[in-house]
């Protein structure tokens, strides 16, 4: 509180410069002379309005700045305005006296040479601004204070001021006495605006890599707690899967498609907060969790979600933008970690302005927004009775209770009972403010949902974030740092899509007190009872700490000086129970307890040095950059039973028998950076990146590796003879291509080296012997493996049209992953059954991508734009020499994508059984899906070769502005296969299914009987679900966000006292138009519930 206090008063301070001059003949020079020297601040003027033979009697002591200067111009009819550092004197004129507003101003100092200051609105300084007479192309770039000298200008001339982020402004040169100040505004055209790119910015104008922005208000229009849900269908060619339906769920994220035969590693792009990668370790026992996805910060203990984002929690009113970033131009300078992608996170930060207070409230509800439409009571027990009948079984307490012993009128739609409508509540408060020197902010949100799940679980997060910046008076030397604390607390109970498929007629959950339903649901038979995960909480709650900074110095003009350093510090528990109370009172059941706790720290420290300079007709940047990281991930899991009480579950200490378990990894990076780029009359680019890297997961002869790009574009409508030649309505031609190699070194750390444990892993522990633990090698040794290579190609073309209003994108690319890092097989008398190893295998990458963006109507009062985005891509392993005696033999195959697997093709149902139908491929009499071969071999008849990849995928969204209100939607689409949940082996059996009602009556009944569905048996059919006939369309077209916003009226604020008052709804997941048969077609894992469909009002207020 005393930090925060200091930094509140500090802004009034430097407000108040104070100057102290005593002299009889003082001359204004040397006042002026004295005001540098005293506070920093630098007088401009022109001497030919100065009077020299002019002097002043003065004596003053701690003398505010602009009391001064009022003082001493008082007589000498000249006025002053302060901007930034710099103080402009002029000719005053219509006895205007003391300081003037800020104004872009024509008017040039004397042909011939010229000086000038150029700002940005709220008086501060631009530094690196790019000042070009346009005559000869020539040109100067500004210093840390926002001054230039341009020479050789002459009377008429027209000068072009540019810089990324900003308008460009041209300005004509005429005869004036005072020096130029220029004012430049923030782009707001989509080729202008500012994008982040790896260690610097740029522009969609200027760039040549491939890079995509999503801004910080697209992401807060979506109300979700994991800001990865939040890019759903925004980036052409990134792909964004939700695992499960939990919220801190990990989230499937994939860039241009699969590029690694290693399954065992997660394809996960590099995610970098404000220049800063986020690092967990993947850690042997629970480095991934069924979709090959790292289990994050839910490494210790269980996990029902499958573990936790590294991103859920995070506040999105904190985040200024996210850029992800695709081409080998964008990504080689992150070299190693580069290879699946990087999405760049940048949050936001104080900006020089009056202190200003908002707060915004949220409250909301969520639901599930698909019902599958399953058999009623009566229909369920028709189908149940005529199996029986098939089986020539008699129906009895033991194998169809359903019939004999539930009672037959009873309805439950087991969707309803399950879900609820839950309650969402958030609210978000920051504090910011400062001017040139100081700049401050502090900001808080807290958010929670819960009740989606009838009987428990719930979400919820707290961050806490604090920023500092601090210039020097000469604006030279800066000082910027930022901390934040997040808490997330999870409570999830376990569920899966089996539930909603209970007979209709089933009990209950609950008996008349309150306790789970074991006795109605069959007494011994208790083992039927499917909700004693109900009862059975899994708890879990993490800690994170993260800080930065950094600190600016301007060596000379246009070389700088940065040094950034980072540290977190997260861990997390994780608490599971299954108590006495869960289980079947008639099995004499003991508690069961598991404990988990999962340590994170990083840090990191890096050097920058960046120059640039106006050479020629262009300008040259040069920056190189160093980085030192080490992380360590430390999981520690703790069992217990035969719990007596449900009271002791709390400790593992009260446990009769307890077992444990520990983890640790750490990883070690160093890496050396540069890159050069030179953009020659705003027209021709080129941009070249390098990095050296090493990594803590090769042996030290194999421990750099050299990665680097190529990017060039080439802006044609700045040609002269281009512009003849296109219609004043064609605004725009670029194009651009780049070639990059990015590195992985997705192996387990230090694999290298022998480690020793008490068992080899993948094995029981060894038993001890008279007393003694033995401890045997782990792993063989390699320390030959080497960093795997990824090749990307890109080229891209982008247009304009009618005054920018229309922009169309379009990018082809082709990326190669080589030499990968595998888990080669090993023959087990060595003592190990695998090594880590390199293999040739040449995996494929390519596609095309586009987005189309058009203002259509743009008025005063009314506009209305569109945005459409679509992405291909097709993934094939290229070559792969031995791949008949590799580990993958019976996995891929040479021209097929990495996610094929092979089926029995699905003739239909056998007019003869009943049963379901094959091809016998091989034409040997028999029908034998043997699997673990490769197709053909031997007796298996699997030869249909399914790939369940996405076909494509993309979006349509609007926005529609009228005076105070808008509304917004944003549509996604994907076409794709899915398997069907609904199809099981035999329809009969004690389970509810999905059945259109035209087709009740289409099923086998009897020998020669041509039916869709097959016979009715309470017993087993041929396994449907390894052929083709198993999946079906899971193409969809979601509404994935729907959001309005109003705010109030100017006059009405005003009479409020406020800065801003705005009123928002939003809706997230609103509808799915699917054939999908299932709940959702977009959730990996049916062993969780699917995503909700929220629904939220707010209130944000700024004072």
């Amino acid at each position: 509180m005393l930090l925060i206090a200091v930094v509140l008063h500090f802004p009034a301070l430097t407000m108040a410069q104070k100057i102290s001059l005593s002299g009889k003949k003082v001359t204004l020079p040397a006042a002026f002379a004295e005001i540098k020297k005293q506070t920093n601040y630098a007088v401009l003027f022109n001497p030919k309005i100065l009077d020299t033979a002019a002097t002043i009697s003065i004596n003053v002591k701690d003398r505010p700045l602009e009391e001064f200067l009022k003082d001493i111009l008082a007589s000498q009819s000249l006025r002053y305005r302060i901007m930034g550092t710099n103080i402009i004197v002029s000719k005053k004129e219509n006895n205007l006296s003391g300081p003037e507003e800020v104004e872009s101003d024509p008017a040039l100092v004397i042909p011939g040479e010229l000086h000038g200051v150029v700002f940005e609105k709220g008086n501060r300084p631009l530094s690196g601004v790019s000042v070009v007479l346009k005559r000869t192309g020539r040109g100067t770039q500004t210093d840390v204070t926002g001054r230039f000298t341009l020479k050789g200008v002459g009377v008429k001339d027209t000068i072009i001021c540019s810089m990324i982020g900003y308008q460009t402004t041209s300005i004509r040169a005429v005869k004036s006495e005072v020096p130029m100040a220029i004012v430049m505004n923030i782009a707001v055209n989509e080729l202008d605006e500012m994008v982040v790119q790896a260690y610097g910015v740029t522009s969609k104008r200027m760039a040549t890599g491939n890079i995509t922005k999503i801004s910080g208000e697209e992401i807060r229009q979506q109300p979700v707690m994991n800001p990865l849900l939040a890019l759903q269908g925004r980036v052409p060619g990134m792909v964004v899967t939700p695992t499960t339906g939990y919220a801190s769920s990990p989230v499937k994220v994939e860039i241009r498609g699969r590029n690694s035969l290693n399954k065992n590693f997660s394809g996960e792009p590099l995610y970098v907060v404000d220049g800063i990668p986020l690092s967990v370790l993947d850690l042997k026992g629970s480095a991934a969790n069924e979709f090959g996805l790292s289990k994050g910060y839910a490494q210790g203990g269980f996990s029902t979600t499958g573990g936790q984002s590294v991103l859920f929690g995070m506040n999105p009113n904190d985040i200024e933008s996210i850029e992800v970033l695709k081409d080998g131009d964008a990504t080689a300078i992150y070299g190693s970690r580069a290879a699946n992608g990087v999405i760049l996170i940048t949050t936001k930060k104080p900006k020089p302005g009056k202190p200003s207070f908002n707060i915004g409230l949220t409250q909301g509800i969520s639901d599930v927004p698909r019902h599958v439409k399953m058999l009623n009571t009566k229909e369920y027990l028709a189908i149940r009775r005529l199996a029986l009948k098939n089986d020539g079984v008699a129906p009895t307490e033991l194998n169809a209770p359903d019939l004999v012993l539930w009672d037959t009128t009873r309805y439950t739609d087991w969707q309803k009972e399950l879900f609820n409508t839950g309650v969402n509540t958030g609210i978000n408060a920051g504090f910011s403010g400062g001017d040139n020197r100081v700049t401050y902010g502090l900001s808080t949100g807290y958010t929670t949902n819960k009740g989606r799940l009838n009987r428990s679980g719930k979400d919820e997060a707290l961050s806490v974030r604090f920023n500092l910046g601090l210039r020097s008076r000469n604006q030279k030397l800066s000082f910027n740092m930022s901390a934040g604390y997040t808490y997330t607390y999870v409570d999830a109970i376990a569920l899966s899509e089996d539930m909603i498929s209970l007979p209709p007629n089933a009990p209950s959950i609950l008996d008349s007190k309150g306790a789970l339903n074991y006795a109605e649901w069959g007494g011994v038979m208790g083992n039927m009872y499917p909700f004693s995960a109900l009862r059975e909480p899994n708890i879990t709650r993490f800690n994170n700490l993260a800080s930065n900074m950094e600190i600016n110095y301007e060596i000379l003009k246009g070389l700088r000086l940065m040094v950034r350093a980072a540290y977190s510090s997260g861990m997390g528990t994780s608490e599971t129970y299954r108590p006495i109370a869960s289980r079947n009172p008639l099995e004499n059941p003991t508690g069961e307890a598991n404990f988990g706790t999962t340590k994170n720290n990083t840090w990191l420290i890096g050097p920058q040095l960046s120059f640039s300079r106006f050479i020629g007709k262009g300008s040259l940047e040069i920056m190189v950059a160093g980085n030192l990281e080490n992380t360590t991930t430390s999981a520690v899991t703790m069992m217990g039973s035969g719990y007596t009480n449900d009271e002791l579950l709390g400790s593992i200490s009260n446990a009769v028998t307890q077992r444990s378990s520990d983890n640790f990894a750490q990883y070690k990076f160093a890496s050396l950076k540069a890159r050069v780029s030179y953009n020659w009359a705003r027209k021709y680019a080129i941009t070249l990146n390098g990095s050296r890297d090493g990594s803590s997961k090769f042996a030290p002869d194999r421990l750099y590796g050299n990665f680097g790009s190529a990017g060039v574009s080439w802006i044609l409508s700045e040609e002269k003879w281009m512009k003849q030649i296109l219609p004043s309505w064609f605004n725009f031609i670029k194009f651009r291509t780049s070639y990059g190699i990015t590195g992985s070194n997705a192996v387990g750390d230090y694999q290298y080296l022998s480690q020793w444990g008490v068992a080899v892993t993948g094995t029981a522990a060894l038993p001890g012997y008279d007393g003694v633990r033995p401890y045997v090698p782990r792993q063989a040794v390699n320390q030959q493996y080497h960093w795997e290579a990824n090749k990307k190609w890109d080229a891209g073309v982008t247009l304009s049209f009618l005054k920018e209003r229309i922009g169309l994108g379009v990018s082809v690319y082709r990326e190669i992953s080589d030499d990968q890092l595998i888990t080669q097989s090993t023959p087990s008398f060595s003592g190990f059954t695998t090594v880590t190893a390199n293999r040739p295998g040449r995996v494929e990458n390519k596609g095309l991508e586009a987005s189309l963006n058009a203002t259509l109507i743009a008025s005063k009062n009314f506009t209305w734009s569109i945005g459409y985005g679509f992405a291909y891509n097709v993934n094939k392993l290229l070559s792969y020499p031995g791949l008949d005696y590799s580990p993958h033999a019976t996995a891929y195959r040479i021209g097929q994508s990495l996610s094929t697997i092979y089926l029995l093709h699905y003739l239909g149902i056998d007019p003869l059984t009943g049963d379901y139908s094959f091809e016998d491929h091989n034409k040997d009499g028999e029908i034998i899906p043997i699997g673990g071969f490769m197709p053909g071999y031997v007796k298996d008849d699997s030869y249909i070769a399914y790939n369940p990849d996405l076909e494509f995928d993309g979006s349509v969204s609007s926005n529609i502005r009228y005076k105070n209100a808008s509304l917004s939607f944003i549509l996604t689409y994907s076409a794709k296969k899915l398997p069907n949940p609904f199809l099981v082996n035999a329809i009969g059996g004690m389970k509810n299914f999905y059945m259109p009602a035209s087709e009740l009556s289409n099923y086998w009944q009897k020998p020669g009987d041509q039916a869709q569905y097959p016979r009715f048996t309470n017993g087993s059919l041929s396994d449907i679900r390894a052929s083709d006939g198993y999946y079906s369309d899971g193409s969809f077209l979601r509404l994935q966000n729907l959001f309005f916003s109003y705010q109030l009226p100017e006059k009405l604020i005003q009479k409020a006292a406020l800065t801003n008052c705005s009123f928002s709804v939003g809706l997230n997941n609103v509808f799915t138009i699917t054939r999908y048969k299932g709940i959702d077609p977009q959730v990996l894992s049916l062993s969780g519930p699917p995503p909700p469909r929220i629904i939220n009002a707010s209130l944000n207020v700024t004072f």
